[in-house]
This record gives structure tokens, C-alpha cells and sequence, in this order.
């Protein structure tokens, strides 16, 4: 064999073994991933970012954080959010305020002495674009005490911005219709609406719940579905649905905004 052709077959062995193997390395083929499809890209998102319920707690006892899977599969059923929605609950005194957009708060004692800190600490929650949802206590108690509380806490409002009046909710405004339109029956009960609002340059800044039948803890425990409810229940969790989607994208249907937009929006 020629010395020639001897060494040009060593190299192109030498080449085979040493040379290919390492280029095939540092450049992989890269196989083109398949399409992702409505589904899985929806679950993506929801994985990723999980609606929480965020409670204060003027108390230091904290209850353990709680999934909420009934509201999960009625509000996926119907609408185009997919979420993971967690009840949380923060201490007051040591929560940092402005980095939440929406605070619940149960009224399960009369209201506390508005003090300077405090006021300031509310404002600058307030004008950080957040918003505030009092609600009445799970604790059963007689009507008059359940009067006086309400007005105790109706009273710590205002004390927030000095001057400033509650309204109740009516059909006209947008969380009567935001995503879901509510029935005049559960706006207008013996009493009135149940609900009052406290605006600030046109936006809800405290919502006020006085009746237990309304409340966050009786929606919860509800046998909430997919399907249409019975009436009272099904208006009730409409009710906040249209909470949800205001807090979260301002107009549902005045931006006709879709998932992806409105997660973006909260960041």
C-alpha cells in the first residue's frame, strides 16, 4: 500500500472517531418540538401562576392556607381563566401592604383605632392601585350586634380619607356586569343591596359586605359546580367572578382581554 493512500486512510479514521464525534456535540440536531395545543398551553400558564385569596388577619392566630377546588372547576367550567386559587392568610402588622393588589378582611370584631400609621399604611395600599374587600365575619351573632359592627367598620373606612361616603352597589355599576350579569333580586333584597362601595377617582378602592349569605366563607363552602347552581348560589359566585375579573383586568368586557393578557397585566 502507497504511503499516500496509508495516511489518508488513517486520517479519514482519525477524522470518523475523533473530529465528527465532537462537532456532532457542540452542534445537536435540534427536533422541532410539536405544537403546543389550547389546552397544555392553558395549563402552562395556570402552573405558573396561581390566583390567591390573600385575608389579613388582625389577630396573630393564623389558620393554615386552604385550595379552593369547588371555585377552581366552577370558574374554569365557565370561563376562560385557569387558575389555581389558594386562600392565604397575612398578619397586618407585618404584611408589606403595596406589594398586594386586593386584600379580604373579615369583620370578626369592631373595627380598631384608626391611628396615624395605620391610616398611612392604608393610603399608601390605596393609591399603590389596591383594593380592599370588608367582609362579614362566619361568626353567627345577633342582628343588632351585626348592625353595630357594620357600622364600626363603615365608620374605620371613611376615617382612611376623611370626607369620603359609601354607596351601595346598583346594576349600573361595573361589577354588577363586568364578566356576569347579576339579578336585581340579589341588589335589591328587604333591606337593600348587601354590598357598599367606597370610590376613590372612579375606582372601587373598599367594598363592604354585610350579609352573611353573600360572604366569601359561605361561597366557599357551597357545593359550587360548573354547571348552573341553584339561583342564590349561582348569583353568589357570579358576584365574584366579577370581583375576580375586575381586580385583575379593570373591564373584562369593555378590553374583550383573554387570559395571557390579563396575567400579564398583573405583573
Amino acid at each position: 500500500m502507497k504511503p499516500g493512500f496509508s495516511c489518508l486512510i488513517s486520517f479519514w479514521f482519525w477524522f470518523v472517531l475523533v473530529i465528527f464525534p465532537v462537532y456532532a456535540q457542540q452542534n445537536p440536531t435540534v427536533a422541532k418540538a410539536p405544537p403546543v395545543n389550547i389546552k397544555q398551553l392553558k395549563q402552562s400558564i395556570s402552573e405558573n401562576d396561581r390566583i390567591e385569596w390573600i385575608t389579613l388577619r388582625l389577630e396573630k392566630n393564623l389558620p393554615p392556607h386552604q385550595p379552593i377546588r369547588r371555585i377552581r372547576m366552577a370558574v374554569e367550567g365557565r370561563t376562560t381563566l385557569i387558575l389555581h386559587p389558594l386562600q392565604r392568610h397575612l398578619p397586618f402588622e407585618t404584611t408589606p401592604l403595596t406589594q398586594y393588589p386586593f386584600f379580604h378582611l373579615e369583620m370578626c370584631s369592631m373595627a380598631p383605632e384608626m391611628n396615624l400609621e395605620s391610616r398611612f399604611r392604608w393610603r399608601d395600599f390605596i393609591h399603590s392601585g389596591g383594593t380592599l374587600f370588608m367582609d362579614t365575619c362566619p361568626d353567627s351573632r345577633t342582628m343588632e350586634d351585626q348592625k353595630a359592627f357594620n357600622q364600626s367598620w363603615k365608620d374605620w373606612g371613611r376615617s382612611i380619607f376623611p370626607g369620603s361616603g359609601w354607596s351601595p352597589l346598583n346594576r349600573k355599576h361595573t361589577l354588577s356586569f363586568s364578566f356576569y350579569l347579576l339579578e336585581k333580586r340579589m341588589l335589591l333584597q328587604n333591606e337593600g343591596s348587601p354590598f357598599s362601595m367606597l370610590e376613590l377617582d372612579g375606582r372601587v378602592i373598599l367594598l363592604h359586605n354585610q350579609s352573611p349569605r353573600w360572604s366569601w366563607h359561605t361561597l366557599k363552602s357551597s357545593p359550587v359546580s360548573a354547571q348552573l347552581n341553584p339561583r342564590n348560589i349561582e348569583i353568589h359566585l357570579r358576584l365574584y367572578i366579577n370581583l375576580m375579573m375586575l381586580l385583575l383586568s379593570g373591564d373584562y368586557k369593555q378590553d374583550q382581554l383573554h387570559l395571557p393578557t390579563i396575567l400579564l397585566r398583573r405583573r
